[in-house]
């Protein structure tokens, strides 16, 4: 479990809790993911932080993960790590960090949650700069001039149904036929 007081994990017996005292960057934790090779991933304040089993290795600025806060981690189909930042998207390829910034064509630097569709395509809310679509070589932007209803875009999810949701400052949608649909949560 991430918290504001490090990562807990439970065994089905016992809890234990990890903090900076065992090796975390930071107490304040956002997100958790095991990659492909079953080390355990933290993302919060001040970079990330893998767990081998035995010891944390940081990473932030100076090896791999730039920006101060790893918002959420996110493995896809080809077990790259994708870690969404306050300076960009950095990905995780075996042992090879990529970092896509405004440089690359992105409209703003911070990112807030990832997902995979069906096609492999990765997904990323940005909150006030809409959301991005990477297809393993170009980045599309989706903004309000073409059919996303609002710029502030929390969280996106992909579900197994291969349905596309984000989750905006104006309610949740959902991408039916190319169309952004409002969704009524209320009875």
């Amino acid at each position: 479990f991430a918290s504001y007081y490090g990562a807990t994990h439970f065994d089905g017996t016992t809890w234990k809790n990890y903090s900076v005292d065992d090796g975390l960057m930071n107490n304040n934790i956002y997100s958790i993911a095991k990659d492909g090779n079953g080390n355990i991933w933290v993302g919060g304040y001040h970079g990330a932080s893998k767990f081998n089993g035995t010891t944390w290795t940081i990473y932030n600025n100076s090896n791999g993960i730039p920006g101060n806060n790893v918002y959420h981690i996110f493995k896809d189909s080809k077990n790259n790590l994708w870690f969404s930042t306050n300076n960009g998207i950095t990905r995780l390829n075996g042992s090879a960090f990529t970092t896509f910034t405004t440089a690359d064509g992105l409209t703003n630097n911070l990112i807030y949650r990832a997902c995979e569709d069906q096609q492999g395509n990765i997904w990323f809310a940005t909150n006030y700069y809409g959301l991005y679509k990477y297809d393993g070589t170009t980045w599309t932007i989706y903004n309000t001039s073409n059919g996303l209803p609002t710029m502030n875009v929390r969280t996106v999810f992909c579900d197994s149904k291969g349905a596309l949701w984000i989750g905006t400052n104006m309610g949740p949608y959902k991408l039916i036929s190319n169309t952004w649909v409002a969704v009524d949560m209320l009875p």
